[in-house]
């Protein structure tokens, strides 16, 4: 805007950005130089150095731009490289973690077979474990599993009766060692009565140790 441009009638005019957006769509190098002397007279020298400056910038902008895609190709292939990558990670560890869970469940049955394995013709006790097992399995195969509502009840129940399962063992452990200290009391007081025989009183009285002939009563009393 601070060049004059020379009109075809004689006269003169500022200069506007249009002017040179005009030079700069001429591709021709030396067409462009012929309508910039025509147009600025012996300022064209100016035009045409904006002209190559700017015509530098788009190339550098060009470059820039190409250098980027590539650069962002990249990116997105080392991306999706990665993702990948990772995704295959986490199916490899969750099928580490399902078999590690199929491995710690199956060791847990045969090592506590008194808890998760019925006895022989207890067919209720084994129906009991087969409806237990047959849930967890559901509740532990996500939404493909149980409905969302059932799932959460399920949840809600593993986490009770896991969170009781110690103190439950503890209790039947405690009543069973009780049970099993009667049992050795009353073993004892049924030896005791077997090895006694009623006295004139209808009392009991201590058995002797063996029965004596007649001669060893004789001999006992000699003695």
């Amino acid at each position: 805007t601070q060049l004059v441009v020379n009109n075809s009638d004689g006269t003169t005019r500022p200069g506007t950005p249009d002017d040179f957006k005009a030079i700069m769509s001429i591709h021709n190098d030396a067409q462009a130089a012929k309508v910039a002397v025509e147009m600025f007279g012996e300022q064209a020298p100016l035009v045409m150095y904006d002209r190559a400056r700017v015509q530098e910038k788009m190339r550098e902008r060009e470059e820039a731009l190409e250098t980027n895609r590539h650069a962002s190709a990249e990116r997105e292939k080392l991306r999706t490289a990665e993702q990948m990558a990772k995704r295959e990670r986490a199916q490899q560890q969750f099928a580490r973690m399902g078999e590690d869970f199929k491995r710690m469940t199956s060791e847990a049955v045969e090592k506590y077979p008194q808890y998760f394995k019925a006895e022989e013709g207890d067919t209720e006790g084994e129906r009991l474990l087969q409806k237990g097992f047959e849930l967890m399995e559901k509740a532990f195969s996500g939404p493909n599993g149980l409905p969302a509502e059932q799932r959460v009840a399920v949840h809600a129940a593993m986490h009770n009766k896991a969170a009781a399962f110690d103190y439950v063992v503890y209790k039947a452990r405690k009543e069973k060692a009780a049970l099993t200290e009667r049992v050795s009391e009353l073993e004892k007081e049924l030896e005791q009565f077997k090895s006694s025989e009623p006295g004139p009183d209808g009392g009991g009285h201590k058995k002797p140790a063996a029965f004596k002939t007649f001669e060893e009563e004789i001999d006992a009393l000699a003695r």
